[in-house]
């Protein structure tokens, strides 16, 4: 575990990871989550994909093959014809905190679902990007945690009563369904109310 003090020494992303990229190795291949997620006879060759600092081709390269995954530094263009995620060094800085805040916890949340971050980018083939998500993830939070040490869990109170509470309602001429029953929760009072939908 360590830490960088500035966002100019994540301009070399393989050079600021350099004494914890061999950590990573040894993590990765007894990572249980990992080894689920790469153990498949429908990898039938390598895969190769980079994560850098925007501006810089030096590389932290990830190579993945059935059973087996290495993280190394390296150029750039040796993630072709895969992809490389991409973001500014100070962002970097951000994402390897112990306890990163909103969004720089995951590069999903640097990256933006709805609302995109200037310096993100992911470069090449965003069908393999798409792809190798659970993969790429995974080994983030493992550099992450390898690098920072885990981000320390919130303590929750241990509580034996259940404040939400489940209802059905029946909703009634709906074009294409017609009748309807909807299951829905609710919890906690205030003057606002909020609606959570899954996407």
């Amino acid at each position: 575990m360590q830490g960088t003090s500035s966002a100019h020494a994540w301009a070399d992303l393989p050079s600021a990871l350099s004494t914890t990229l061999p950590e990573v190795n040894s993590t990765a291949s007894s990572d249980g989550q990992l080894k689920a997620f790469i153990t498949s006879d429908a990898i039938v060759s390598p895969a190769v994909f980079g994560i850098k600092a925007a501006g810089s081709n030096n590389c932290v390269l990830v190579t993945v093959s059935n059973g087996k995954c290495e993280v190394r530094g390296g150029d750039a263009g040796e993630a072709k014809p895969a992809f490389v995620l991409s973001a500014l060094p100070e962002q970097w800085e951000q994402f390897f905190k112990q306890t990163p805040v909103a969004p720089y916890q995951s590069y999903w949340g640097m990256y933006g679902m709805n609302i995109k971050q200037s310096g993100i980018e992911v470069e090449g083939d965003q069908s393999a990007f798409a792809h190798w998500t659970h993969v790429w993830r995974r080994i983030l939070e493992l550099i992450h945690d390898t690098y920072a040490g885990p981000t320390p869990e919130d303590a929750q109170e241990e509580s034996d009563e259940d404040v939400i509470t489940g209802h059905y309602v029946v909703l009634k001429d709906i074009p294409v369904w017609g009748r309807s029953k909807c299951y829905y929760e609710t919890a906690g009072t205030g003057p606002i109310p909020i609606v959570f939908l899954h996407t």
